[in-house]
């Protein structure tokens, strides 16, 4: 049988499946608590920071930095479902949600955000060259581009989850000057021992 890409388990009827496609429920407080804590920590945004939630789902992530820092948030997303969930969560006028292409389109005239946010997301992308080059156009020269994701590829296929065996890491340390690296220090270990956490700047620091 022909293995294909099946991006349709991001199409979810409510907030609750939404979460259980990004997450696991158990997973999802404690995390987001240690990211949004974590990224203010080493993006120090303000009022004035924009930054880019690549494959922001339901805005888990745009909704603390928002009202934590006050910050702006441009979310990208593939699933129509998930961004008017995000648009209703996030309920914010600092953030808005746009589609991939929308984004490369916007960022052909220039960078639109200070920083960007990769969370588990690269994982899932069969193009993943092409969105890692869509977050190095969209980000300010000398931005951060903060990287949560699995060790290996994890694309949704109509057999299960694949691994291509591409190494997002290497690929991203092409593109991108890596910082510091660390273990996700939440979650379970099974999860914790088959993932990263990297900060890369977008040129030389």
């Amino acid at each position: 049988m022909t293995i294909y890409y099946t991006p349709h388990i991001y199409d979810v009827r409510s907030f609750e499946e939404a979460q259980h496609a990004i997450i696991s429920p158990e997973r999802w407080g404690p995390e987001t608590e240690y990211l949004a804590e974590n990224i203010g920590k080493l993006l120090k945004p303000t009022k004035d920071t924009v930054i880019l939630d690549y494959g922001c789902g339901v805005g888990r992530l745009a909704k603390p930095l928002i009202e934590r820092y006050g910050c702006k948030v441009i979310g990208t997303e593939i699933s129509a479902s998930m961004m008017r969930m995000a648009r209703e969560y996030v309920d914010s006028d600092r953030f808005k949600v746009v589609l991939p292409q929308e984004l490369q389109a916007a960022s052909s005239y220039g960078p639109v955000a200070d920083h960007a946010l990769a969370v588990w997301v690269l994982q899932h992308c069969p193009g993943v060259e092409q969105e890692i080059e869509r977050i190095k156009l969209s980000i300010k020269e000398g931005g951060y581009l903060y990287v949560v994701n699995n060790a290996g590829m994890l694309i949704p296929t109509n057999k299960g989850w694949a691994d291509d065996g591409r190494n997002v890491r290497q690929m991203l340390q092409d593109n991108f000057t890596e910082i510091d690296n660390w273990d996700l220090p939440v979650g379970p270990e099974e999860i914790r021992v088959r993932s990263f956490v990297s900060l890369f700047c977008n040129g030389e620091k």
